[in-house]
């Protein structure tokens, strides 16, 4: 723009009689005001942004500063957020800061996010101290977040900011806020750490003790919920060790969701998501945040291809040579779970399906594979499926829930940490796999008449004991003291 039209454009914004069109072209500049680089078109929207009557104005010189990278420009904007009389102009001048990113502008920001009456434009002056940078913001954010109960939280994400460029500063600052009392507060800090990701590795220790230790379900959570994006070898033994032995369903979500971002769609987080998601005990965060998870891994294996297909391949291909060498000790398959094939109508097959997995668990565990007759043919799961009763749910979830019935009904709830449901499409049939896992102590199976027995794995086949073998087999097997 020529000095002409510079000059031009000044008498226009002079002319209060305007304020329509003054504003338009304010709130129209921009980042051209920075682009037309004339030294006293800027001067003269300094001395606007300190003097002009129209609050508008003045807000509208503070928005389309943050684009003039200039000492004196950043001066009068700490003046404005300091002193303007209209708070939208002090909210303005403090967001400008920020984007301007210099470090003489921090003193400001400090006595804004620390003496300001509006809560917003307090808020505003803490996210551009994160946003500047620099550690000498540190001590004033961390008591910010312990004395200001408003804005808390984005003091926290600033520090975060600050440290994802400053790593030992600020993970240490945030590490000696873990101790504070309020919970919510406490949330945000364990937030900040979250979004640093690996970086916050110094952290983990005592995220552990929290996620460990805590009273609150809402605070462990949340330290379990960063565990997992901060990962390591000390979250993974971490997650391992409590997946195995939390029964809160609301705390091992957590730890089944954290584990499964660290470890995959194949593990036993995984697994342990895909049964609380199959019996409906998510509430809705939860079940946001397990969708998520599986988008994400769709896209994951969508972009693998035929890395993909090549697993897939080789699932397929263990199963069928298992097939082929017929039943073990550790390896079982029966052909349905409903489905009496002479008649076509429903037969409880349950109880043998479910002392097969009790027998496992009673031995060294296994995998029993259901869709598969005992010739070897893979007869699939469509004739169970039809069987049962909610046609909604007359698919590989409503088998799933059927399934995890009938092994809880006949065995208890407390072996679910034993086993995990599958399932493989083979020949354009899909056939259900059950893993299982070794029990610590005995497994009983409540029979049809309501009895209970015991039984292990011999080879191909189910044991049955009496009174006396079962307790000389316990005195045999370590497994059970």
């Amino acid at each position: 723009m020529k000095e002409n039209d510079i000059d031009l454009l000044i008498d226009v914004l002079k002319d209060k009689t305007k304020q329509e069109e003054r504003r338009r072209i304010l709130y129209h500049f921009g980042d051209k005001v920075s682009r037309l680089n004339s030294d006293k078109l800027t001067k003269f929207l300094i001395h606007l942004l300190k003097n002009d009557l129209d609050p508008e104005v003045r807000r509208a010189i503070a928005q389309r500063f943050s684009y003039v990278k200039r000492i004196d420009v950043m001066e009068a904007l700490c003046e404005a957020m300091l002193t303007d009389i209209e708070p939208w102009v002090r909210h303005a001048a403090a967001r400008a800061l920020g984007t301007l990113n210099f470090i003489e502008a921090i003193p400001s920001l400090v006595k804004t996010a620390q003496n300001e009456q509006y809560e917003r434009i307090r808020d505003e002056a803490a996210y551009s101290l994160g946003q500047i940078r620099d550690i000498s913001a540190l001590p004033f954010l961390a008591e910010l977040i312990k004395k200001d109960d408003e804005i808390f939280g984005t003091a926290a994400i600033a520090i975060s900011n600050i440290a994802y460029y400053n790593i030992k500063r600020g993970v240490s600052t945030l590490i000696k806020l873990l101790t504070i009392d309020d919970k919510d507060k406490l949330w945000s800090v364990i937030y900040a750490l979250e979004l640093l990701g690996e970086k916050a590795q110094k952290a983990v220790p005592f995220l552990i003790n929290i996620a460990k230790k805590n009273n609150d379900p809402y605070i462990q959570a949340k330290a379990i919920y960063a565990l997992g994006w901060i990962e390591g070898e000390d979250v993974k033994s971490f997650l391992n060790d409590s997946l195995k032995t939390t029964r809160d369903d609301n705390i091992k979500f957590w730890l089944a969701l954290s584990h499964a971002r660290i470890f995959g769609s194949k593990e036993e987080g995984a697994k342990e998501l895909e049964g609380l998601f199959a019996y409906s005990r998510l509430d809705d965060d939860q079940e946001t945040e397990y969708q998520l998870l599986v988008r994400k891994w769709y896209h994951e294996k969508k972009n693998l291809g035929k890395d993909i297909e090549e697993a897939h391949k080789k699932d397929i291909e263990d199963i069928l040579q298992k097939i082929k060498n017929s039943e073990t000790k550790t390896f079982e398959y029966k052909a349905y779970l409903l489905f009496n094939e002479k008649t076509g109508e429903e037969k409880e097959l349950r109880f043998k399906i479910v002392k097969t997995i009790a027998s496992m668990m009673n031995s060294e565990g296994g995998q029993l594979i259901i869709g598969v007759k005992n010739s070897g043919e893979i007869v699939g799961l469509q004739n169970d499926y039809k069987l049962i009763k909610e046609i909604s749910k007359q698919n590989r979830d409503g088998f799933r829930l059927y399934l995890i019935d009938c092994i809880k009904n006949l065995i208890g709830l407390q072996y679910t940490d034993l086993y995990n449901v599958s399932f493989l499409t083979i020949e354009e049939k899909e056939i259900c796999i059950i893993n299982i896992k070794p029990s610590k102590s005995q497994v009983h199976v409540k029979t049809i008449d309501g009895r209970y027995i015991f039984s292990i794995r011999g080879e191909g086949s189910n044991q049955e004991l009496d009174s006396k073998q079962t307790q000389e087999y316990i005195n045999l097997h370590e497994q059970f003291h």
